[in-house]
């Protein structure tokens, strides 16, 4: 009845700080660039596996959003597919690139 396929993809949990109460903007410049450059780095390890089409990176924030655990954490996930809404405004990007094109102006 559904369309299945096999599942494959990770999801990696970043914790920013052991102090419960602190934002990521909250940190220290060194620390913040300690979170970039991991997050960097496990961007170019999840890119050079041959299933992962997407990698999404964000940081989760507060209950509205399903946060269960309050700590300053963000998440790394990558998936084997595109992801409908990027699909969506990847499109809406070329339109937008091609018709600027079209009518001389820079996009």
């Amino acid at each position: 009845m559904y369309r299945v396929e096999p599942a494959s993809g990770v999801c990696e949990v970043i914790l920013y700080s052991p102090k419960r109460e602190i934002a990521l903007e909250d940190l220290c410049v060194p620390n913040i660039k300690k979170i970039i450059n991991l997050r960097q780095e496990k961007t170019n390890q999840l890119e050079k596996k041959p299933y992962v089409k997407y990698i999404f990176i964000f940081e989760n924030r507060g209950e509205a959003i399903g946060v269960t655990k309050n700590h300053p954490h963000g998440q790394v996930y990558a998936y084997p597919f595109i992801l409908p809404f990027i699909l969506k405004r990847l499109e809406e990007s070329r339109k937008y690139f091609k018709e600027k094109r079209k009518s001389g102006l820079s996009p």
